[in-house]
């Protein structure tokens, strides 16, 4: 009867330092959203957004192509930047770069701009670039560090259009404005040199679509003195009606570009149809349950903020179906008991199927998510010819595992997806809606771990296969050394009669390695869920490449304002995240 410790010693020796810092990221489910995007939309992007720029690139030529005036005594920029007053917080939206023209040496991620410029991008939306992090690379298919290559700033510049300023580069920041809309932004000046000042002023270019503000002026009747330095003034830009990809331009008193704001089409409002499905627990009380959920959704008010601070930054409208069925999934606790609910703790679990020889999970999972779809679908869809255009938004007073660390999530694989759950501590949560609907629209998340890259997955899922190879083998042993107890006891029955305490200390030994391999099986049970999610995740990597190429900056999690970030506070999208939305609406969901 000798002890299995030795041998349980081994099974976790032999770790290399990269393995031991795999198993420190990945050793306890921290399994966020599982989230998505489709094949078009980086596309999309460069052929409607980027590849639009309005109006050709400046070089401080009149407008118009006129030959260009004597050079101005007064150079300077007119930058776009939100208001201090009025700050954007959802209502529109509006994604400006920072930079600066100043020389030095380029800090890390801190990259100067063409050949022989002295301009540095310092910021985005806010965000110093510092944070900065990934970089998609379309040829590799993969996200490349921009620690590693600090060249790769330079693609997240590119979406920004680059002007010619008095010789200096310039970008122009992007709004997005709806018809009738009006709002506040601040003109910062920058002035680029120390000329003396000659009755120098700056105005806007008439425009037919777009009233520009400033002091009461309006558009070319502005006239903003300039006093030699860097000056801010408040201004006001209203959409007097629909209009194509445009540019509202800022002149100086001789007619030169001096800045540029770029105004994105808003001559379609894209619907989205949203139904709202309630899951509850089967029994008495489920009536009352989803006549508490329908009350606290309904005090959100969520139709008027998803359209007027969040997804109307990308002119999309949603529209919660009206009507008087009230769609609900009641689950029964007994059947779902053990796999997709767990009574004692009170809450909901992905299901890894289980084998019925080997009692091993087989790894083929079913998500909570696709097991609630699956609900819905056979209640209300097995009989309808086509299923439901539009997003399916259900709401459940039942938290997830508190391993997943997520209180909603939705899909990105396939690219149709069209549920999102929003779980019992999270149906309060107003900001969480839009972006679990941002995940179902196309969009990933703003950051990304370096450990959840493919190399890394693929590495930590080899080190987990050979570590539960290991286990098997070790509860084999275990097995076959309590079979072997078991029978001695059962031979020497006459011996042991005689000998109460020889047998009191064979059974002790007997419960003690039944013990011992009941916790390895458990903890073989919760590594093979966790492989599992391994598995899935590495597919859904390799399978996501459209929607990476789609979603090509990360940022570091936490830094940014961005809806799909995980910061406390967060109100706005990127611009190119604009598009990938509406083509995921035209394409799957509404018109």
């Amino acid at each position: 009867m000798s002890s299995l410790l030795t041998q349980a010693r081994r099974a976790l020796l032999g770790l290399t330092d990269t393995e031991k810092s795999l198993l420190e990221h990945f050793g306890s489910p921290d399994h966020t959203e599982v989230l998505t995007q489709h094949a078009q939309a980086t596309q999309a992007i460069h052929a409607q957004v980027a590849a639009q720029p309005p109006g050709p690139l400046s070089t401080g030529a009149r407008p118009g192509g006129a030959a260009p005036a004597t050079t101005p005594d007064l150079h300077c920029w007119a930058k776009f930047v939100p208001s201090k007053v009025h700050p954007p917080k959802g209502y529109f939206g509006f994604d400006w770069m920072e930079w600066t023209r100043y020389a030095g040496s380029a800090s890390n991620k801190q990259v100067t701009t063409g050949p022989h410029s002295a301009t540095r991008l310092t910021a985005v939306m806010g965000t110093a670039v510092t944070n900065f992090d990934y970089c998609y690379d379309k040829y590799q298919q993969r996200y490349l560090p921009v620690a590693h290559d600090t060249y790769l700033t330079h693609r997240l510049q590119d979406e920004y259009q680059r002007l010619v300023i008095y010789g200096e580069d310039y970008f122009a920041a992007w709004l997005s404005l709806r018809p009738g809309q009006q709002i506040t932004l601040r003109l910062y000046v920058e002035a680029l040199n120390m000329a003396p000042v000659k009755g120098n002023y700056l105005t806007f270019a008439a425009h037919p679509n777009y009233q520009v503000t400033l002091n009461g002026q309006v558009n070319q009747a502005i006239r903003f003195g300039l006093d030699g330095g860097d000056q801010e003034v408040e201004i006001t830009i209203k959409c007097l009606r629909a209009c194509t990809s445009t540019a509202l331009r800022v002149l100086d008193e001789k007619g030169l570009l001096a800045g540029q704001l770029n105004v994105v089409d808003n001559t379609h409002t894209y619907h989205l149809p949203i139904r709202v499905v309630y899951l509850v627990k089967e029994g008495p009380g489920a009536a009352t349950q989803v006549k508490q959920l329908q009350q606290s959704f309904a005090a959100l008010n969520l139709e008027k903020h998803l359209n007027t601070s969040v997804l109307n930054q990308a002119f999309i409208q949603v529209q919660f179906e009206k009507t008087n069925q009230v769609y609900q999934v009641h689950f029964n606790e007994a059947a779902w008991a053990d796999k997709f609910y767990d009574k004692a703790k009170n809450w909901f679990n992905d299901y890894n199927e289980i084998d019925n020889k080997t009692k091993v999970r087989t790894g083929a999972q079913i998500t909570f998510l696709n097991k609630v779809l699956a609900e819905y679908s056979a209640k209300y869809e097995r009989n309808e010819p086509t299923p439901y255009r539009g997003i399916l938004l259900v709401l459940t007073n039942i938290a997830k595992n508190p391993a997943y660390n997520i209180a909603g999530e939705s899909n990105f694989v396939p690219f149709d997806y069209r549920e999102a759950i929003i779980y019992g501590n999270g149906t309060n949560k107003k900001f969480l809606y839009g972006h679990e609907i941002g995940h179902a629209l196309g969009l990933e998340h703003s950051f990304l771990n370096e450990a959840d890259s493919e190399k890394n997955l693929e590495s930590y899922i080899a080190l987990l296969e050979k570590g539960q190879a290991a286990s098997l083998k070790l509860a084999a042993d275990y097995q076959a050394e309590l079979n072997k107890d078991n029978l001695l006891l059962k031979k020497e029955s006459a011996f042991y009669l005689k000998h109460p305490l020889e047998q009191k200390r064979v059974e002790n030994y007997i419960q003690e390695q039944a013990t011992k391999l009941a916790a390895l099986k458990k903890t073989m049970a919760g590594n093979d869920r966790i492989l599992t999610d391994a598995r899935l995740q590495l597919a859904k990597y390799r399978a996501g490449t459209p929607v990476s190429s789609a979603n090509p900056f990360k940022f570091e999690k936490y830094s940014t304002k961005n809806i799909m970030d995980y910061s406390a506070e967060t109100d706005s999208f990127f611009h190119w995240q604009w598009k990938v939305m509406q083509q995921d609406v035209l394409k799957y969901y509404g018109n």
